[in-house]
């Protein structure tokens, strides 16, 4: 019976911060704009299978957006996890931004977004962001030419 409290007492010190922070860790962000000129086309050829390989990496996917409401256009549908404002960057290992994230709509980048950005640039996560200057940008991540410092691609 005196094993038990040991055993309890080693759980919640040693293991259970461990595997809290393991789950943690093993998030991925994902940024996602809720304005584009071709929402579906995001949502299916970029988001969705994104959200696959990351799953059978091992790794979960939460997905942000400036309100958290669902996203639906005609046979697509994404549902964000949460809303950008509610981000914690600490527990993400990494953020993605898809390609359709930014585009042709100058002022539709939420402001959310850039400094999740700049906060996960600030704590060495890998962000991996395709055609994303007007994201990057207002960061202060790009230099001339469009090259991205060390933890961009």
């Amino acid at each position: 019976m005196k094993r038990f409290p040991l055993a309890l007492i080693i759980f919640s010190t040693v293991l259970l911060p461990s595997i809290l922070f393991a789950e943690t860790t093993r998030q991925i962000l994902m940024i996602v704009r809720e304005v584009s000129e071709d929402m579906e086309f995001m949502i299916k050829n970029d988001v969705q299978p994104m959200l696959s390989k990351i799953k059978e990496g091992g790794y979960s996917l939460r997905i942000a957006t400036e309100s958290g409401k669902e996203l639906t256009v005609r046979a697509e549908r994404l549902v964000p996890d949460l809303r950008l404002d509610d981000v914690k960057i600490a527990n993400y290992c990494g953020v993605i931004v898809p390609f359709m994230m930014v585009g042709y709509l100058k002022d539709s980048v939420p402001k959310a977004a850039v400094e999740l950005i700049k906060q996960a640039y600030e704590a060495d996560l890998p962000i991996a962001a395709q055609n994303s200057n007007e994201l990057l940008t207002p960061a202060g991540l790009t230099k001339a030419g469009g090259i991205f410092p060390r933890n961009c691609c």
